[in-house]
């Protein structure tokens, strides 16, 4: 059994394959790992973009919808009065005590909606009869008559009168003006106004309320947060209505400052969206989402203006932050793990190749003899089966020569078991040196071999034995001083044949050549090894190392 061995008692060139294999595989778990990353920052980078894309398209949704649901809720409220029997009565008769109640009615309607600024019936005349204001601290008082205005010339007016039945007037999101100038602080304001007819439909004036829509915003936006983006609300013109600051808003309403919207800031976003009405635009400044609020297509409602739009605009600095917190994360991770994954895949490589040598160790020692370094038993039939098996099928010459040591207890007994292992050792090297590399030879167990020659004839098997023999006892001789021989017999392949066949029946041969030599009928072990040459007539020299120096009863080194 081949025992694991630490690193440095492995080979130099094991050692060499296994730090280059060690790099080989940190370098590919390093890159695969690379990869893996890589491909972790895009799929994140894409569900993050797409999860942030889903929520303000839902979010600009709502807040379109929002706004048309609270113009509805205004546009019914606003009917009460408008439809009411004392806004009629009192436009009848403006000096009826109908007026009084009308403004008991205007009052209590403002204070229930914080979003309503004041509320007014104008005659026919465009004179305001009943106003109702909120002031700045928030208090909601009916103006005198002597502060009334005229509002003759103010195109609501004129806008309101024209509804008829059910309709309701809806202004343009537009800031407030007394007396012919805009009114400070700026006060967005959107008109709701209808006209009061008569019961023969004569028409006797207009109800008209303005709220405020910075309000309006607000509570709309206290129930959707855009934490990661700016809201933008524009007119049909692309105006601001709503924008990053109050200088930009309403711009249009300001004749001697240079016009600022949404259209000059983002010119390309807004002209793909008028061109193709598309609600996500994605370009250089950012991704831009757009819900229009079709103010006509709101029920019984008349208005000037087409429709607001409302933006939700993500920059494109938000969205590489949060590219650049994924890549963090990743980065984090990565230095984390990284020497780790490094240190695994160096020693993975490694480890393969010490069990790759391991492996190959154990199988070449499962068939190797320990002694002498040919095959063992196991090793032996393992390699004959396939050759004899091939030889019967290509009717191939195979010989097959059972050899064993003469007397080997004897010579135990005389010159101990060292010196046995070494005549052992010998007697298989002359059988490697006398063979072909095709051949094969191995130890069966104790002095007992078999050797294999493929596509060889008797005479030429009998020759090499000639030499194995001549090669052994000239080495017995210059190691102890006497000859050492062995008994041999041989077989050749017949149709069909196995390898124990074949080896018992060389067997039973080298059993009688034993007995030969045993009862002193073998006269090959008469002579003295001096006395035989080859067939060329030339000594055979030995193949296991010579007896050193200094004297004869020294083991002389193993052969490797």
């Amino acid at each position: 059994m081949v025992q694991r061995p630490k690193y440095r008692e492995l080979p130099l060139a094991v050692r060499r394959k296994s730090w280059y294999r060690g790099v080989a595989h940190a370098l590919i778990l390093v890159s695969l790992f690379l990869a893996v990353e890589l491909s972790i920052y895009f799929v994140l980078c894409n569900r993050i973009h797409q999860e942030s894309d889903q929520k303000h398209r839902f979010q600009v949704t709502q807040l379109a919808y929002r706004f048309e649901s609270l113009l509805s809720q205004l546009k019914t409220e606003f009917q009460i009065l408008a439809n009411s029997e004392v806004a009629n009565k009192c436009l009848t008769d403006i000096n009826s005590r109908y007026c009084e109640d009308a403004s008991s009615l205007m009052k209590t309607m403002t204070e229930n909606n914080e979003n309503m600024d004041h509320i007014r019936l104008i005659d026919l005349r465009g004179f305001e009869i009943v106003r109702v204001n909120r002031n700045s601290k928030g208090e909601v008082m009916a103006i005198e008559r002597s502060q009334l205005q005229s509002k003759k010339h103010r195109p609501y007016f004129f806008d309101a009168l024209k509804t008829q039945g059910e309709q309701v007037y809806i202004s343009k999101l537009e800031l407030n003006m007394e007396n012919g100038k805009v009114e400070e602080p700026r006060k967005p304001i959107l008109r709701l106004g209808k006209s009061i007819r008569s019961a023969n439909e004569k028409p006797l004036g207009i109800a008209i309320a303005n709220y405020r829509v910075t309000s309006i915003l607000q509570d709309i936006g206290r129930s959707i947060t855009i934490s990661d983006g700016r809201l933008y609300l524009l007119n049909a013109d692309g105006f601001y209505l709503k924008g990053i600051n109050s200088e930009s808003e309403f711009s249009f309403m300001f004749p001697g400052i240079p016009p600022m919207g949404f259209f000059s800031d983002y010119p390309r976003e807004w002209d793909a969206f008028n061109n193709h009405a598309s609600c996500v635009i994605e370009s250089k400044s950012g991704i831009f989402f757009f819900q229009p609020i079709e103010v006509r297509s709101i029920e019984n409602s008349i208005s000037p203006e087409d429709a607001w739009v409302v933006v939700i605009h993500i920059p494109e600095e938000i969205r590489a932050a949060q590219e650049r917190l994924v890549t963090f994360g990743l980065v984090i991770g990565a230095l984390l793990l990284l020497p780790v994954i490094t240190f695994l895949g160096w020693r993975n490589g490694r480890y393969r190749v010490f069990q790759q040598w391991y492996i190959e160790e154990l199988a070449a020692t499962s068939v190797t003899d320990d002694l002498t370094g040919v095959l063992n038993h196991r090793g032996v039939m393992r390699k004959l089966t396939p050759v004899i098996e091939e030889a019967n099928m290509h009717d191939r010459p195979v010989v097959l020569i059972f050899v064993d040591i003469n007397d080997l207890k004897i010579f135990n007994d005389k010159m101990g078991h060292e010196m046995g292992d070494r005549l052992i050792q010998c007697a298989a090297h002359a059988m490697q040196q006398a063979l072909r590399k095709s051949d094969i030879v191995g130890r069966l167990g104790g002095d007992e071999f078999v050797m294999g020659l493929v596509d060889c004839t008797t005479s030429l098997a009998v020759t090499v034995m000639k030499r194995v023999e001549k090669t052994l006892e000239k080495t017995g001789l210059s190691t102890t001083g006497e000859p050492w021989t062995m008994s041999w017999g041989y077989t050749v392949r017949e149709p069909n044949d196995t390898p124990e066949q074949m080896i018992a029946r060389a067997d039973k041969c080298m059993y009688d050549h034993k007995t030969e030599y045993k009862t002193g009928r073998h006269s090959l072990h008469k002579k003295r090894a001096s006395d035989i040459t080859n067939e060329d007539g030339v000594v055979t020299p030995s193949v296991c190392p010579q007896t050193p120096p200094g004297g004869g009863n020294e083991l002389p080194p193993p052969h490797n």
